[in-house]
């Protein structure tokens, strides 16, 4: 659908435009593209956003639903409360 992620400068292109992120949201994104295809456990996403205090599921789940809002529909997927999943 045109979406990139570059994972090397942590920015996310909707063809040419750039889409502003936060640093938590570039985290997110990250760790779900080192992933592509396969389920991201919410541990490790906790873990890449927030190393040295994990902040709770429902942290994550406000900080996917404004990533979410950045992409299109079913991007991103959760896996049964086990964890979170992109597509390409």
């Amino acid at each position: 659908g045109g979406y990139m992620f570059d994972r090397r400068e942590k920015s996310l292109y909707n063809g040419e435009e750039i889409i502003p992120l936060t640093q938590r949201e570039k985290k997110v994104m990250d760790t779900l593209c080192a992933n592509v295809g396969h389920v991201t456990s919410i541990e490790q996403i906790e873990t890449a956003v927030w190393s040295d205090h994990p902040a709770g599921y429902a942290a994550l789940r406000s900080l996917l639903f404004r990533l979410r809002l950045n992409l299109p529909e079913g991007m991103i997927n959760n896996t049964s409360g086990s964890g979170y999943k992109i597509h390409q």
